[in-house]
């Protein structure tokens, strides 16, 4: 690992992933924003490195946490989106972006100086972050994976639902209603590390809270 692999520069790391969102207008602004959510990964993943208790690779771990989502922006929208609708093909193009963004990343850190082994490394996180089935993980993936869970949870997945519906001209109650209905917490499950499951139920306990108070707003016999 030369040095530059051994001292990335997180922050330009992040605003070269932030031009590409803003050109892909989607991504930097509402509930598909991922200035927000990228940022949220790469400081959860800190918290839990921290709390991690064997040798790992921080530098390859926080890097690859900045750049996992990095082939959304390289998505075929059409197949997402048609004016306020979800389109039947929106999951399958979805689940494109692990390895649409190999080559972004690759771009990235080659323009940045980062040797050949370092980014073979990454590109592997980024491709495997999404497949919750791989045997054998790496700590690093299995990391990053928990953190892709826990850094939109609770407040930050709160917001989420308000941001759709104003994409999708909903009503704030409607939203509120939708966020009392779906309120299991049924990502835990998917979780590699009982460090992140802990996490994930203090997050899940904040958003529980922000419903009840939330949901006293639409407490009126005026609305079924």
């Amino acid at each position: 690992m030369n040095l530059i692999d051994k001292h990335p520069d997180y922050k330009r790391i992040y605003e070269s992933v932030v031009k590409l969102f803003k050109r892909k207008h989607y991504f930097c602004s509402g509930p598909l924003d991922e200035t927000f959510y990228s940022m949220r990964v790469y400081e959860t993943t800190k918290i839990i490195i921290n709390k991690i208790k064997q040798p790992l690779k921080k530098e390859l771990l926080l890097t690859a946490s900045i750049l996992h989502d990095c082939g959304k922006s390289r998505l075929k929208m059409n197949r997402i989106f048609k004016k306020n609708e979800l389109l039947s093909t929106d999951k399958e193009e979805w689940g494109l972006h692990p390895i649409k963004g190999v080559p972004v990343a690759k771009k990235i850190l080659k323009e940045l100086g980062h040797s050949n082994e370092f980014i073979k490394e990454i590109s592997y996180l980024i491709k495997e972050h999404d497949n919750r089935e791989l045997q054998n993980k790496t700590i690093e993936l299995k990391i990053l994976q928990d953190a892709d869970l826990v850094g939109d949870m609770g407040l930050a997945d709160f917001i989420r639902p308000f941001l759709w519906g104003g994409k999708f001209n909903q009503q704030i109650i409607e939203s509120i209603k939708f966020m009392i209905k779906e309120r299991q917490a049924k990502d835990i499950n998917k979780l590699n590390l009982e460090i992140s499951k802990k996490m994930a139920e203090i997050q899940y306990k904040i958003k529980e809270d922000l419903i009840k108070q939330i949901s006293e707003l639409i407490n009126t016999n005026l609305i079924d």
